[in-house]
């Protein structure tokens, strides 16, 4: 398999990160010149009048779930209305993105979601991306890992490998079809001594619905965000293979990253609100307003990092500057895999 676009990958990772990080994007975030609710809402008009739909386009009880919810818990204190989270699931994300897109943009409806939408478009599932909408901030990241149920018999990325090689097609991997999971597992292939003909490729939507199988033995490895697999690792039904991230995590030292393991895989979500293209422009604004004062609300980074996501800060020329270069990249990669229908 051709590596170059993976590494592309993690270098364009790399990239965004250090250049977020000297604009103070991210990690605990930094102060905004924006006012408080008084000076927003003054620009907006009497917006918000009504209840704000906050769209998250996958199921209830998974990593996009959980964090809109925690998202949403502290937003509605700042927006002047509740912030409602509802979850519109199918066809891998689309029923959402498209509940957004077709919406009035009159701020009542937002979305809530990560590089899907790049994928989706890059693998020809999608006839738009994150350019169909107006993003408005992302204030929170989360980091996938790699897990298998509590009896399989290899304990580490390395004797997964092994494993499958020796007994090709008998594992069954588990992804959200041309979604970010199935592009966790490329980058897992594609720095590692494996093919994809190694593992049999099980199509299911959402982290619950993947862990569940794994409980179910219907599935024995899969990606999700730490947070979803979490209870079930500390209750023994999970075994940790390895962390897509850098470095390990301070607070779950022990669960070893998979590039320690010679394996230079990373793979993470950007959780990003967006509106409808069209919204007025004193909306986006006084939203945009609204989130960054959550953002650098030091009781929502601390339940964030509760809940093992990383707060961030990213708006603005930052904000497009990181999506342009992740959809360029999972453009490359999707190409690579001959994933383009």
């Amino acid at each position: 398999m051709k590596k170059s676009y993976v590494s592309l990958l993690l270098g364009v990772t790399l990239l965004c990160s250090a250049v977020l990080a000297g604009c103070g994007s991210s990690g605990a975030a930094p102060k905004s010149n924006a006012g408080g609710n008084n000076s927003g809402a003054a620009k907006a008009g009497k917006y918000p009048e009504k209840a704000v739909q906050l769209v998250v386009p996958w199921a209830p009880g998974g990593g996009s779930d959980l964090s809109g919810r925690i998202l949403s818990k502290y937003v509605t204190e700042s927006l002047g209305q509740q912030l409602v989270v509802s979850n519109v699931e199918g066809a891998s994300g689309k029923t959402g993105q498209l509940d957004v897109m077709q919406a009035q943009p009159d701020g009542y409806k937002l979305l809530w979601e990560h590089q899907c939408l790049h994928m989706a478009l890059a693998t020809g599932r999608s006839d738009f991306g994150w350019d169909a909408y107006v993003p408005i901030i992302c204030p929170i990241e989360a980091v996938s890992i790699m897990v298998a149920g509590k009896d399989m018999p290899f304990n580490d990325a390395q004797g997964l490998i092994s494993y499958a090689k020796e007994n090709p097609g008998k594992i069954n991997f588990g992804v959200a079809d041309l979604t970010t999971s199935h592009f966790a597992f490329l980058s897992f292939i594609g720095n590692s001594d494996s093919e994809t003909t190694d593992y049999n490729l099980v199509s299911m939507g959402g982290d619950t619905s993947r862990i569940t199988a794994i409980l179910q033995k219907t599935m024995d490895v899969t990606t999700v965000t730490l947070s979803s697999a979490l209870p079930y690792i500390e209750s023994g039904d999970l075994k940790v293979i390895g962390i897509m991230s850098e470095e390990r995590l301070d607070t779950y030292a022990d669960y070893p990253t998979l590039k320690e393991q010679g394996i230079d895989a990373i793979n993470k979500f950007n959780y990003v609100v967006y509106v409808p293209k069209g919204t007025p422009e004193n909306i986006v604004n006084y939203l945009t307003e609204v989130f960054r004062k959550t953002a650098e609300n030091p009781d929502f980074q601390k339940e964030v990092l509760e809940n093992n996501f990383v707060p961030v800060n990213i708006t603005g020329d930052a904000l497009t500057d990181m999506l342009k270069a992740d959809s360029e990249v999972i453009q490359n990669l999707a190409t690579e895999y001959s994933l383009v229908k």
